[in-house]
């Protein structure tokens, strides 16, 4: 159930419910408020019929990003590929003494690094998110590495930050989204004007960057192709 990426789309592809007006004078269905699913479905990391878009050199749905991310591994398209191979889902022992098993972590952030912030989460007098929780070496949430409990859930709610690492781990996936290229000419005469190109290209995001009411926010395509 979990590693389809239509049990995603049922909630990421919105549609207002009241009908509107089209250009015809027709009253049609409502209008999107989200299509997140649909951008994903349309480029090159979706492995759907009709999709032209799609290269199996960056396969990718819904769970190997969102769910393959943890601390210090952004889940995005600039960090889940080596050599050009899509890494596949780190695999555990799911129970003491069982055989490795596909993991997949439960943190499900996106880029949202805002709302934590709102809400007053997990954030120091500077502004800036508290430090990934340490885990205790007497709890169930081992620091070795070595132990099948070292991916645990951190539960301690006494501590500052327990549930609250939404603002960090979003800010790990923003900066892992986006690429920018700078081009200038190599030198310039005094007082004059020179051309200056920048470009700004999708490059870790399966689907529009920015998401959501992409409609509103004109976002760049998820395939950098398109």
């Amino acid at each position: 159930m979990f590693v389809r990426a239509e049990m995603c789309g049922s909630c990421h592809d919105v549609t207002n419910a009241l009908p509107i007006k089209n250009q015809l004078g027709k009253w049609v269905g409502g209008f999107p408020i989200e299509r997140t699913y649909t951008e994903w479905s349309s480029s090159r990391y979706a492995d759907r019929p009709g999709n032209t878009n799609f290269d199996p050199r960056f396969k990718r749905d819904c769970q190997t990003c969102h769910m393959q991310q943890d601390y210090g591994q952004p889940g995005t398209a600039q960090t889940l590929y080596r050599g050009g191979v899509p890494l596949p889902p780190p695999e555990e022992p799911v129970a003491t003494g069982g055989g490795p098993h596909p993991f997949f972590t439960h943190h499900f952030v996106g880029g949202n690094a805002l709302v934590p912030r709102l809400i007053g989460k997990d954030l120091d007098a500077a502004g800036e998110s508290s430090p990934y929780p340490e885990l205790s070496t007497v709890s169930f949430s081992s620091a070795d590495p070595a132990s099948p409990y070292s991916r645990a859930v951190w539960t301690h709610v006494e501590r500052k930050g327990a549930y609250a690492q939404q603002a960090r781990l979003a800010w790990d996936r923003l900066r892992h989204v986006l690429s920018m290229d700078l081009a200038v000419p190599t030198s310039a005469q005094e007082a004059s004007s020179i051309p200056v190109s920048v470009t700004i290209a999708n490059t870790g995001s399966g689907h529009d960057f920015p998401t959501g009411f992409s409609r509103g926010t004109h976002g760049l395509a998820g395939d950098p192709r398109l």
